[in-house]
């Protein structure tokens, strides 16, 4: 009797899982379809943040010690990248007005928490594809200006280039599809 219940258990819970893969695949063929129709400018914006953003870097952190006005741009200004990327994903242009992508997926049938996975999904892999060259840019600069490279340099970069724009960008996901 109990090992009929774990079999079934096992065999429903592998249903769901099958159910949230096709449920996360009808999504991305959605977001593909949607960016079809234009969402190619996020690119050229992405990129033109991206290389600010890397030159930023290029500034290593000892430097925002002795400037503290500076912090307040370094602070805000990594999220700009993520943010444009993840734009096509939160509203689309229809008709003159800017209408949130919620109001076009909530017709589908899938869950709203799978359509958010699959967002972080992508600021997820967004964010690790742009990580590398501003950590290599701000360790460099510190080598050259330092002669050495201090933890607080990794660090820098891991928060401000990944933790803090994933946390921000996650409060916009939620933000967008969230019900209303």
């Amino acid at each position: 009797m109990e090992k009929n219940r774990k079999e079934k258990r096992k065999l429903q819970q592998e249903g769901e899982l099958q159910e949230r893969e096709r449920q996360r695949e009808r999504i991305r063929s959605f977001d593909k379809e949607m960016l079809s129709y234009g969402g190619g400018m996020q690119q050229v914006g992405y990129y033109i943040f991206e290389v600010l953003l890397i030159v930023m870097m290029m500034i290593p952190c000892q430097v925002l010690r002795e400037e503290p006005a500076l912090l307040l741009c370094f602070a805000i200004f990594p999220c700009y990248p993520a943010m444009i990327w993840m734009m096509p994903y939160s509203s689309i242009r229809e008709s003159e007005k800017n209408v949130r992508i919620y109001e076009k997926i909530k017709y589908m049938p899938v869950d709203m928490h799978q359509v958010r996975m699959v967002r972080i999904e992508y600021l997820t892999r967004i964010l690790l594809k742009s990580f590398p060259v501003p950590l290599a840019a701000q360790l460099l600069m510190a080598l050259l200006v330092y002669h050495r490279i201090y933890i607080s340099n990794l660090l820098y970069v891991v928060l401000i280039v990944l933790v803090w724009p994933f946390l921000f960008n996650m409060l916009l996901i939620w933000q967008n599809f969230r019900q209303k």
